[in-house]
């Protein structure tokens, strides 16, 4: 799998930048080297005009059981999106779920949506946005993410429960074509991780603090040469950041970030190393749960992927979703960890076709396709801590919907 970010005039590619775009087809969601994204791209999305309203029609469907482990299962469709469809991405303690649609208009612009828990629709984007992508939800109703402006460039926001908006941008970001700050996570606190691209198109991880105040992640021995790229991807409420870094024999490892600035490789005990996409990564969307436990996929040698929980004391869990594919970037690739050990995700069969699947703390392992005939795709996303979780299908028209779904053990 390709997670590199690539920083370059108003385009990013790879998982981090891609994780909420719109959806055509499972199968035609590759990179180079035929590498699969961690969650689907679309290619066809087109910049949206800013726009701010709501939509208070809940659009949901009939909660149904899928098996003994996967009940509760509402569909989520945004009641303005077009063919492509509803994404969500994120889901809080209180139940309220973010994520972004398109819409219906020619263009198949694409917004921000809100659901609350009472199911209302709320659509919205930053002023001056052409294309919105929220990433993520803390229990404050505060929500991150980031969007292109009408010159291409990438920047980031806030929004506020009450709807208002704070855009904001790394200082140390590129101010050319390579402007790019890109938010991925916020605790409970307000302390904000991600990353931006330098003038040089250069990776590199943020913390932003509650203050406001901005500090640079970048992995040991970026001094000396030795790393090509930083990103960060989540913070838990300690502060602890999970982030990840490719080094310059194109290797990629974990990395944890302790508050007051300590770093700590993670290094995967079945990972491969050298390029191809190798090596160790945390997960995208909720790597470091409040307890400490980490999340995320290593590549081994034969470029099969697979999951991995490391708990505080630095003790891996390795493990494999049955039926996952062993090589070309196919196998586990976990998401999420909530505060009771459940990991969701989904793992890619040999022929690349992904599943969802849940993992209990005991090891208990659950993959699953979304009810209904002919779906191309499922995905597990956020679980949050009454063990809801939230994801997305891609059913047989290449139309996206989400899900929000309860974990029993």
């Amino acid at each position: 799998m390709n997670t590199k970010l690539l920083l370059t005039a108003g385009t990013l590619a790879g998982c981090f930048c891609l994780s909420a775009l719109a959806a055509p087809p499972f199968d035609a969601l590759r990179l180079e080297g035929d590498k699969m994204l961690r969650v689907p791209h679309g290619e066809g999305a087109h910049p949206a005009a800013a726009t701010l309203s709501d939509a208070r029609t809940p659009g949901v469907a009939q909660s149904v059981r899928v098996d003994n482990h996967i009940t509760h299962w509402v569909t989520i469709d945004v009641p303005a999106a077009g063919p492509l469809g509803t994404f969500p991405q994120a889901i809080n303690d209180f139940g309220e779920i973010i994520g972004n649609y398109n819409d219906a208009s020619p263009e198949q612009l694409q917004h921000g949506f809100l659901r609350t828990a009472d199911g209302a629709i709320v659509s919205f984007d930053p002023p001056g946005s052409q294309l919105t992508v929220p990433q993520v939800i803390n229990n404050g109703g505060t929500i991150v993410g980031y969007f292109f402006d009408a010159a291409g460039s990438e920047h980031g926001f806030i929004r506020a429960r009450n709807g208002n908006f704070m855009i904001i941008d790394d200082p140390k970001a590129g101010t050319s074509s390579f402007s790019a700050t890109q938010p991925n996570g916020i605790n409970d606190l307000g302390a904000i991780v991600g990353v931006y691209a330098d003038a040089n198109g250069g990776n590199h991880g943020f913390l932003r603090e509650p203050n406001g105040s901005f500090i640079t992640i970048d992995a040991p021995g970026i001094s000396e040469g030795t790393v090509l790229a930083t990103q960060c991807a989540s913070i838990n409420i300690e502060g602890e950041a999970g982030c990840q870094y490719l080094d310059t024999a194109g290797t990629w490892h974990a990395l944890l970030r302790y508050p007051g600035g300590t770093l700590v490789t993670v290094d995967a005990p079945g990972a491969g190393a050298g390029g191809g996409d190798l090596g160790t990564f945390t997960g995208f969307l909720q790597a470091v749960n409040d307890l400490g436990q980490m999340t995320g996929e290593f590549a081994d040698p034969n470029n099969g992927y697979h999951g991995y929980v490391r708990n505080a004391a630095g003790r891996f869990v390795e493990f494999t979703v049955p039926g996952g594919g062993t090589d070309n970037a196919n196998g586990t690739y976990p998401f999420s960890v909530n505060i009771w050990g459940l990991v969701t995700g989904f793992s890619a069969d040999p022929n690349g076709n992904p599943t969802g699947f849940v993992r209990f703390a005991n090891g208990t392992l659950d993959s699953f396709q979304a009810p209904g005939q002919g779906n191309l795709a499922t995905f597990a996303y956020i679980g949050n801590a009454l063990n809801q979780f939230v994801g997305l299908f891609i059913d047989s028209n290449g139309t996206g919907h989400g899900f929000v779904a309860t974990a029993v053990q």
